[in-house]
Parts: structure tokens; sequence; C-alpha cells
């Protein structure tokens, strides 16, 4: 209930400059309610029927690598920027190393 009234407050206010960080966050809260929704509905199924709880664990973990890869994307590309001289200067030291040795 707490996570529906802040993704209502959140979607009426917008409290990201980034309309891209507002959207990721928007689906992010949309994740969670859905992989709480579908754990509550894994604990009561029986425990006869493993199979449908498995692939319900199943599609959490695929749902959860599909609404990360937006945040990973995100973080590494603005790492790339930020850290493309160093990783460059270690790169050529290490590649001189290794072929002339």
């Amino acid at each position: 209930m707490c996570l529906m009234i802040y993704q209502i407050i959140t979607s009426s206010y917008l409290p990201y400059i980034y309309s891209k960080l507002n959207k990721l966050d928007l689906s992010s809260g949309q994740f969670c309610t859905i992989a709480i929704s579908q754990q509550l509905f894994n604990t009561f199924v029986n425990s006869k029927e493993i199979n449908l709880s498995k692939n319900s664990v199943n599609l959490i973990v695929l749902m959860c690598f599909k609404f990360s890869f937006p945040y990973l994307f995100k973080i590494v590309s603005s790492s790339n920027e930020k850290y493309k001289q160093y990783f460059l200067t270690y790169h050529t030291i290490i590649l001189k190393k290794i072929y002339l040795q």
C-alpha cells in the first residue's frame, strides 16, 4: 500500500529534474509492486505445486534483469565519460607491458 501511495505522489510531483529519471523511478516502483504481489502469490500456492512457484521466481528474476539494465547502462555510460582518460592510460600501459616483453 505504501508503495502505491509513493507512486501516486511521485507521478504527480515529479521529484527529479530529468524526465528519464522520473520514468525509471516509476518503472522500478511498478517492478517492486509486481515482485511483491508475485511473491505473495507464491506464499499462498500449495507446496505441491513447486513448478508454479519456481516459474514465478524465475519471472521475478527476469523482470529484475529487465528493469536493472537502464540503471546499469546509465551508470556505465556516465562512468565511461568520467574515467575514459584513466582507462585509456592504464590500457596503453598494460598493452605496452604485454607486447614489449
